[in-house]
């Protein structure tokens, strides 16, 4: 067994994710096993996002997410269009 060093706020993140944990399976969860939860969600995360956008397999995670809020920005400012035009 290895030990780690980590700040205050983040052990209290993993406790309370581990007692979230808990109360899901009925049993008592370790913070090893809180943190290996969070690896897997990341996982399968990374997974779908890289399925959901398959299409941009030459860009790297970086142009993604520079590309992603981009169009979130534009969105919001079409959006803030409809609610000029709305409050007439």
């Amino acid at each position: 067994m290895t030990t780690i060093q980590i700040n205050d706020d983040l052990k209290i993140k993993l406790l309370r994710l581990a007692s979230r944990l808990q109360m899901q399976l009925g049993r008592r969860v370790s913070i090893d096993e809180a943190i290996r939860y969070l690896l897997r969600e990341t996982d399968k995360n990374e997974k779908l996002f890289l399925s959901f956008f398959g299409c941009l397999k030459g860009e790297s995670r970086e142009e993604i997410y520079d590309l992603l809020k981009d169009l979130r920005q534009e969105e919001e400012k079409r959006l803030e269009g409809f609610e000029k035009n709305t409050d007439l």
